[in-house]
Parts: C-alpha cells; sequence; structure tokens
C-alpha cells in the first residue's frame, strides 16, 4: 500500500499537499489497533509489537497510505475540476433541508448506528 502510495505521491504533484495532510491525519487510526487486537484478531507483526502492547508499526503505516490514496482516488480515475461553492450559496435555506434529509435517510435505512454517514451528511453542507 505505501508503495502505491509513494508511486502517487512521485508522480502527482498537484495531489501532494492534500495526500500528505490527509495521510497524516488518518494515521492517527493506527492508535485504534488495542480495540481489535488480541481480542479479534491477532495478526503477526514486526518485533511482535501487536502481542506485547496492543499497537503495531503496520497499522500506522496502513492507515497513513490508505488516506492518502483514497483521497485522491476518484480524481485519479476521473479526472474533474472541483468548484467552490460561493459562502451565499452555502447559507441558503433549502441548504439546510439538505442535512434534515440525508439524516434522516441515513438513520432510517440502517438499522445500525452509522456516525460516519452522520458525520459526512453534516460536514458536506
Amino acid at each position: 500500500m505505501l508503495g502505491c502510495w509513494l508511486v502517487i505521491y512521485l508522480l502527482k504533484k498537484d495531489f501532494r499537499k492534500m495526500m500528505l495532510s490527509v495521510s497524516v491525519a488518518t494515521m492517527l487510526f493506527g492508535f485504534s489497533e488495542p480495540l481489535f487486537v488480541p481480542e479479534y484478531w491477532s495478526p503477526p507483526s514486526l518485533f511482535k509489537l501487536a502481542e506485547k502492547t496492543g499497537f503495531d508499526i503496520e497499522s500506522f503505516i496502513f492507515s497513513f497510505a490508505i488516506g492518502g490514496i483514497v483521497v485522491v482516488l476518484y480524481r485519479l480515475l476521473y479526472p474533474v475540476s472541483e468548484i467552490n461553492i460561493m459562502a451565499t450559496e452555502k447559507k441558503r435555506p433549502w441548504r439546510r433541508l439538505h442535512r434534515i434529509v440525508l439524516f434522516l435517510d441515513t438513520n432510517l435505512h440502517n438499522n445500525k448506528n452509522n456516525n460516519y454517514e452522520n458525520t459526512t451528511c453534516h460536514r458536506r453542507f
């Protein structure tokens, strides 16, 4: 995964800043490893760190790489330009309706608590 990240980073100069910032942010998800090891699974790790401490280096590397790849993957596959929404457009009353509809849609169709979709709904509009 880190090899793919490095290839994209070196070849696409306009994605570098975005990839690096998102990669650093998603790398922090490596701290979630103690939630899964050893109760959920016990993967082999470098220096047997996962067994001894609950953390391993691979989780941080994987989280770093996957975050940077995912943030630019769509624009790699479908090159489109971004359109900025004007501040006046963001404050229109019907934009609030989008939040409500997306929130209700997410919660009514899922029987589980899906915080990711709810958070995305509130941050995008």
